[in-house]
C-alpha cells in the first residue's frame, strides 16, 4: 500500500492521508517539473496472500469485467463491443480537474473542455454542440442517464462524480438496442464503486495555481452482509481569468446489502455547481497582451446547478446462468444560467424531476446468451428564458419563453448473443420506444414580439401531445 504525503499531479499539489498503513521502508525522491517541486513519500506495505510449498508467491490472473456492454458484469473477452475504460487505479492517478483529463484516454472520444466545467462531447464523431451535443449521447451514472430522454444538457457529466468513480466505460458506435435512442454514437458511463471492495477510508488536499483547491474523503465500513460507503469532493477554483472561478461539491452515499442470490446496491448522488463562468477575449494575438489575456469580456455571465439522483440496483442471481435485475430510481435537477454567448444575453432556468426503472432478465444456454427488458421513464420539466435588456425589435426584452412538458418513455428490448466459435462472436437485437410528450405553454402561442414586427425570432408553440415510436 502507498501513502502519498506530497505529490504534484497535474496543476496541483496533493497531500493524501490512508488508515490500515503497516511501514515496511520510506524512500525519498525529489523531481523538478517546471516551476512545481515534486516531494515523495511512499510507504510500502508487504501484502501476503498466498505462498505454496516452495515458498514462491502465486499470482492469480484479475479478470477484466464490464458493465456498459450487456447491462450486466461480463468478462471483457466475452463480448464484441468496441468498449474501453479507466478504472480506478487510473483515475486516482490521473486525479482530473476537468473530465477531458481523463476521457482523453479514451480512443475515439473527445471531450472538449469549456470554460470552469463545461465541456462538449465527441465519440467517434464531430465535437456536437446544442440539442446534438448530448441527444447523441447517452451518459449514465450505473446505467441510469444522467438527465431525462429529451432533457438533456451537453455539460450533464458535470452531475456525476467521475473524480471517485470505480471505473468509467465508454461504449464507442450505435448502442440503441440497450440503451435507447440517445445512444446514436456510443454511451459513456460512470460506475460507483462497491462498499465490499472499498480497503480503508481516506482523507486528501489538492491544491494549485489561481486559487485552486480541492478536498477529497471517504469512509467505509462493511459487516457480512451490509456495506456503507460515503464519500465525496468539494472543489474552489478561482479561475484563469478574471471572475472566472467555480465552486463546486459531490457527495455519494452507497448501502450494499449482499446474502446468498440476492444483491441490493442502495445509492444516493447529489452535486452542486456554481460558477462565474469566462467570454472570449477578441482581437489579433491579445493573448500576448499582458494586460488583456486574463480579463473577462463576460464578468455577469454564470451558470448554478444541482442534481439528485436516488436508485436501487435489485439483483437475484438463480444460478450462473440465470439472473433478473430491476433498478427503480428518482432523478431531479435544477440548472440557471446566462447565455452570454448569445448578444442579447437571455437567461434560462430549466428544472426536471423523473421516476422510472429498468427490468433485465438474462439467461445463457451454453454459447447462447439471452438478455431482454424493459425501461420506464416519466419526467416533468419546465423551461423559463428572460431578457433584461431589448436588443432588437426581433430580439425583445422580456419572457421568450415559459413551458412545462410531461414526456413518458416506455422500452422494451431483446439481445442474442451466440459465441460461433472461440474467435467468432455474434450478437443481434431489437428495441422498440415509445415516447409521449405532453407539451403545456403557459404563455400566449404565436409571436413572442411585438404586434406588427416580421421574423420574430421567439415563437412559442401551442398546447400540444406527440407521440414517436421508435425501433431500433
Amino acid at each position: 500500500m502507498t501513502t502519498k504525503v506530497s505529490s504534484f499531479v497535474g496543476n496541483s499539489y496533493r497531500f493524501a492521508a490512508y488508515n490500515h498503513l503497516h511501514f515496511q521502508h520510506i524512500q525519498f525522491k525529489t523531481v523538478t517539473f517546471g516551476n512545481y517541486l515534486n516531494c515523495n513519500i511512499s510507504f510500502f506495505a508487504l501484502l501476503l496472500s498466498s505462498i505454496s510449498v516452495s515458498g514462491q508467491t502465486q499470482e492469480q490472473p484479475l479478470d477484466k469485467i464490464t458493465v456498459t456492454a450487456t447491462r450486466s458484469s461480463s468478462n471483457i473477452m466475452d463480448v464484441g463491443s468496441n468498449i474501453s475504460w479507466l478504472d480506478e487505479e487510473s483515475l486516482k492517478l490521473i486525479e482530473q480537474q476537468h473530465i477531458n483529463q481523463a476521457l482523453v484516454r479514451i480512443p475515439g472520444a473527445w471531450i472538449s473542455r469549456g470554460n470552469g466545467q463545461e465541456h462538449l462531447t465527441a465519440i467517434r464523431s464531430p465535437v456536437l454542440t446544442g440539442a446534438g451535443g448530448c441527444g447523441a449521447f447517452f451518459i449514465a451514472q450505473d446505467g441510469i442517464s444522467l438527465r431525462a430522454p429529451g432533457f438533456c444538457n451537453v455539460n450533464q457529466l458535470f452531475d456525476a462524480n467521475t473524480e471517485q468513480a470505480s471505473s468509467i466505460e465508454v461504449l464507442r458506435g450505435p448502442a440503441s438496442t440497450l440503451y435507447g435512442s440517445n445512444a446514436v454514437h456510443g454511451v459513456i458511463n460512470v460506475l460507483t464503486p462497491n462498499p465490499f471492495d472499498a480497503e480503508h477510508s481516506s482523507l486528501s488536499l489538492s491544491i494549485g495555481p489561481h486559487g485552486y483547491s480541492r478536498g477529497m474523503f471517504s469512509l467505509s465500513t462493511t459487516s457480512e452482509k451490509n456495506g456503507f460507503l460515503f464519500y465525496g469532493n468539494v472543489t474552489k477554483d478561482g479561475g484563469y481569468l478574471q471572475n472566472s472561478g467555480f465552486d463546486q461539491q459531490k457527495f455519494n452515499l452507497i448501502h450494499q446489502y449482499q446474502e446468498d442470490k440476492w444483491q441490493i446496491k442502495n445509492v444516493l448522488a447529489v452535486s452542486n455547481l456554481n460558477q462565474e463562468t469566462a467570454g472570449f477575449i477578441s482581437g489579433f494575438e491579445v493573448y500576448k497582451d499582458q494586460a488583456l489575456k486574463r480579463q473577462n469580456p463576460n464578468p455577469e455571465a454564470f451558470r448554478d446547478s444541482q442534481s439528485v439522483r436516488i436508485y436501487s440496483q435489485i439483483s437475484y442471481v438463480e444460478n450462473d446462468s440465470t439472473s433478473l435485475t430491476i433498478t427503480p430510481y428518482v432523478r431531479w435537477a435544477d440548472m440557471q444560467f446566462l447565455q452570454h454567448f448569445l448578444p442579447w444575453q437571455p437567461l434560462e432556468e430549466n428544472s426536471q424531476a423523473s421516476v422510472g426503472a429498468q427490468l433485465q432478465f438474462q439467461k445463457d444456454y451454453g454459447d447462447l446468451t439471452w438478455l431482454s427488458g424493459f425501461d420506464a421513464d416519466y419526467t416533468q420539466g419546465q423551461l423559463t428564458e428572460t431578457q433584461a435588456d431589448d436588443f432588437l425589435p426581433t430580439l425583445p426584452a422580456g419572457i421568450h419563453y415559459d413551458y412545462q412538458v410531461n414526456a413518458s418513455v416506455y422500452s422494451p428490448f431483446v439481445q442474442l448473443l451466440w459465441s460461433a466459435t472461440r474467435q467468432l462472436n455474434l450478437s443481434a437485437g431489437i428495441r422498440y420506444e415509445r415516447t409521449k410528450y405532453d407539451y403545456n405553454n403557459r404563455l400566449t402561442a404565436g409571436s413572442a414580439c411585438a404586434q406588427g414586427v416580421d421574423n420574430c425570432r421567439f415563437t412559442r408553440p401551442e398546447n400540444q401531445v406527440l407521440n414517436y415510436d421508435e425501433w431500433s
